[in-house]
């Protein structure tokens, strides 16, 4: 050590403090299951605006194009309620998210996934949930799948059309500007729906790759200075 220069000393910890500056972790880095509110005693909790009363901030849309009904969408515990589907267990947790039949179609939810700068360029980026419905009705219920920000696409999935069977859809995307925020929006597409048309979704994750600060970087900064200081100090 007493053949290393103050100068090269510097350099070596920049060099160290680049390479470890950060690291990409794989994982689940969005989860909705529908949780909160709690609709206690088998109550319906009814959302019909844009608010942030689920664990996620949330943005319902209608474009209008579908008639006047007001879309809104049903928190509730299926096994308590004894309807949508009564009998039938969630995915995960005690509640599922119901889509008013009235008008699934062109009705949107639209969250934030990820804020800018966290995620990956050319990372993966899988979005799964569950559906299952009409919950009272016939007709299969379709809808978009839609990234937007630092990724870019849309997918399209069906329900199985079967009252107590659910399905789980898988889409995968690729991040392509993460300097974005990354937002997920499911929208009905059916061209036509109905009363008791519903349909339930429930825990929607989405899985990538975000960037972390690694806690050595804050120690190398700290080390850094101390080389700085103790320079200064000898010169004195």
């Amino acid at each position: 050590m007493k053949n290393l220069t103050m100068k090269n000393l510097a350099v070596v910890l920049g060099i160290v403090f680049l390479a470890m500056g950060s690291a990409a972790n794989a994982a689940i880095i969005f989860t909705e299951d529908f949780e909160s509110p709690d609709a206690d005693d088998g109550d319906i909790i009814r959302i019909t605006d844009s608010e942030t009363t689920f664990d996620n901030d949330v943005t319902l849309g209608r474009d209008g194009s579908s008639g006047s009904d007001p879309w809104y969408v049903d928190i509730l515990d299926p096994n308590a309620s004894g309807i949508y589907g009564g009998g039938l267990p969630p995915v995960n947790g005690e509640q599922v998210c119901i889509m008013n039949g009235h008008a699934v179609d062109d009705s949107s939810m639209e969250f934030e996934v990820a804020a800018a700068n966290t995620l990956v360029d050319n990372s993966s980026l899988t979005v799964t949930f569950s559906t299952v419905g009409p919950f009272n009705g016939s007709v299969q219920q379709t809808f978009d799948v839609i990234v937007s920000g630092a990724a870019d696409g849309t997918q399209s999935g069906t329900s199985n059309g079967a009252n107590n069977t659910w399905l789980t859809h898988t889409f995968d995307f690729t991040v392509t500007d993460a300097s974005q925020a990354l937002t997920l929006k499911i929208e009905g597409t059916n061209g036509s729906t109905g009363d008791g048309e519903d349909l339930g979704i429930d825990f929607i994750t989405v899985d990538g790759t975000q960037v972390i600060p690694e806690p050595a970087s804050l120690a190398l900064l700290g080390l850094g200075g101390l080389v700085l200081l103790n320079r200064r100090q000898r010169r004195r």
